[in-house]
């Protein structure tokens, strides 16, 4: 049973995905679980750790590639479908949207809640793993293999068994203890429908946007990712602690990813190469590298920290290499004058 695309020989070859695959599979639970805290270093020794982690983000991540990629659209297909990701899992399966008991709800557990759902949290979380866990995992990987990037990964039997063990998390979460109330799963499950298909007819803007001539230094773009993240820790944490009308924080839910989107525009995201796409992850994953060395969720959490840095650092290698800067005009040597006779 072969899962991937296999490689041949001839020019048009199917690649062997098999790397790109697994990459993702694992990746993409470390980057949504372990920077966030949620799975501790220590935590991964646990092989069942990783294969309910690698069911659930791993084979969702796959998924979500895999189903825009065949459809031919572009990055904000994949937002789409992370937020239908997002919904899946804290909705769904484990169910943190309405559970007033969930563990790392502090003051969300009350704070926002209405028609016993925690709307703050739930927008935040949904948010989270939009970016983190599903267009992050998918941006690096294909930076890493990027003759693979238009490509398909999985066969249509690899497809029926990601989704298998994908859909599999939803009967294991009846194991956990937490109730939603029937009316909860219906928004959910019309909620994901709704992504769904906005992330099929929504077109690839890529193409049509004009090109800029100057591309931003990788510095601006990774500053970008990082005050992105700042902005949300703000409107998760911060801005509840001060206990303002709760529908305020409701609105700068919204408003955040307006104006990050603004934002991106304004530097170009539609022309960026390989380099700043790379920054913009990095600068993301860099302020949850700077929060696991401040967190106190364990004393391995710097492990998470220095494993992420080196991992961002060999990837930044590797796209460096692949894509280097095209020459000034004091770098470029006129040709030789030809000689007269």
């Amino acid at each position: 049973m072969r899962l991937w695309k296999r490689k041949t020989q001839s020019p048009g070859e199917k690649r062997d995905t098999r790397r790109a695959v697994i990459a993702l599979w694992i990746l993409a639970p470390l980057s949504g679980e372990m920077m966030s805290g949620s799975t501790t270093p220590l935590e991964w020794l646990n092989p069942v750790s990783w294969i309910m982690l690698g069911f659930l983000y791993g084979s969702g991540a796959l998924l979500v590639r895999e189903f825009v990629r065949r459809w031919n659209k572009g990055w904000p297909s994949i937002l789409l479908l992370g937020l239908a990701y997002g919904i899946y899992e804290e909705g769904i399966v484990v169910r943190s949207f309405f559970d007033p008991a969930w563990g790392d709800l502090d003051i969300l557990a009350w704070y926002g809640r209405w028609l016993g759902v925690n709307w703050v949290w739930t927008i935040c979380l949904t948010l989270f793993h939009a970016v983190v866990s599903i267009t992050i995992p998918i941006l690096l990987v294909e930076l890493i293999y990027p003759d693979q990037r238009k490509t398909l990964w999985l066969t249509r039997r690899g497809m029926k068994v990601h989704g298998l063990m994908f859909g599999s998390m939803a009967i294991i979460g009846i194991a956990f203890e937490m109730h939603a109330p029937p009316l909860g799963y219906v928004g959910c499950v019309l909620a994901m429908l709704l992504c769904w298909r906005f992330a099929r007819r929504w077109p690839d803007p890529a193409p049509d946007q004009p090109r800029v001539e100057r591309l931003p230094r990788p510095r601006r773009v990774a500053g970008f990712g990082f005050i992105g993240m700042i902005g949300f820790l703000g409107i998760m944490w911060i801005i509840p602690s001060l206990e303002p009308p709760a529908l305020l924080s409701v609105i700068a839910c919204f408003a955040l990813p307006a104006l990050l989107i603004r934002w991106a525009k304004r530097l170009g995201v539609w022309s960026w190469g390989p380099r700043q796409q790379w920054a913009a992850a990095a600068g993301a994953l860099g302020f949850w590298i700077v929060i696991a060395f401040l967190m106190a969720a364990g004393p391995d959490m710097p492990i998470a920290g220095v494993l992420c840095i080196y991992f961002l650092w060999r990837v930044r290698r590797h796209v460096w290499r692949l894509d280097p800067p095209a020459p000034t005009a004091d770098q470029l040597v006129p040709p030789p004058l030809a000689q007269t006779a």
